[in-house]
């Protein structure tokens, strides 16, 4: 009798700590979604302050609250999903880089770099300082662009080479509209006076220097077109009505 006296207690215990575990388990679950309901309410924890830093000439505060308005849960600091945020700003297409951090207890603190625009890429995008092919639109942007173009890959090679040879030029009072890169490496601008100028696949900063020292003696204003693809001088297309000649000339 004593022995199973003893195994019911024992049962009986081992079923009072079951309940007893399920109870305290139930009840850390409950006080876990309480408290996540509670943190996730936007009135105990809202996030009320939005701090931008960083220079902006193209990206607009209301760009930057749209952004948040589609983001879920974007308005509670403890649900906030800053990743979530940071890839959707970066999908902006004035944005080069941005940072974002959460701030107790209701900032949001983001810090945004915009391309800076250099030029007009291929006719359809923009290319920044840095040579790096963005889908911005022109027409936000003031000044006058050049038209550059090229194969994607060679922004970088064509922003240098504008850069090179852009000054070269303006020391003669001259000015790049367009300069194309082909995708046989050939080079070709256009400058503010209509001229044309083929320079070719080599020695484009040579080709160009050669044509400097000789344009003040010919006459430029005549000119359509120079063909810079000769070892001993160049070719010139002339403006002309009627039919067009060329004259090839030494430097």
């Amino acid at each position: 009798m004593m022995a199973l006296q003893y195994q019911h207690e024992s049962k009986l215990g081992h079923w009072l700590s079951f309940v007893l575990f399920v109870l305290v388990l139930g009840g850390l679950i409950s006080f876990v979604v309480l408290m996540y309901q509670n943190l996730s309410d936007r009135q105990l924890a809202p996030m009320s302050r939005l701090l931008v830093s960083g220079e902006r000439k193209y990206v607009a505060d209301a760009d930057l609250q749209q952004i948040l308005a589609q983001v879920p849960q974007a308005g509670n600091f403890f649900t906030l999903d800053v990743d979530e945020v940071q890839s959707q700003l970066e999908a902006l297409p004035w944005i080069k880089s941005v940072t974002l951090r959460k701030q107790w207890p209701d900032k949001l603190r983001i810090r945004l770099l915009e391309h800076q625009p250099l030029a007009t890429w291929n006719g359809n995008a923009l290319v920044d300082v840095d040579g790096e092919v963005f889908q911005g639109s022109p027409a936000q942007v003031k000044s006058d662009l050049v038209f550059l173009s090229g194969p994607d890959k060679d922004a970088v090679k064509v922003k240098d080479a504008f850069a090179l040879i852009g000054p070269m030029l303006e020391l003669q009072g001259l000015k790049i509209t367009s300069m194309a890169l082909s995708n046989r490496h050939s080079w070709d601008l256009r400058l503010d006076t209509g001229l044309e100028i083929i320079v070719g696949q080599e020695q484009l900063e040579q080709r160009i220097a050669k044509l400097l020292r000789l344009y003040p003696q010919l006459e430029h204003q005549r000119m359509q077109y120079i063909d810079l693809r000769y070892d001993t001088g160049f070719a010139v297309g002339w403006k002309q009505q009627g039919s067009q000649h060329n004259d090839e000339s030494n430097g």
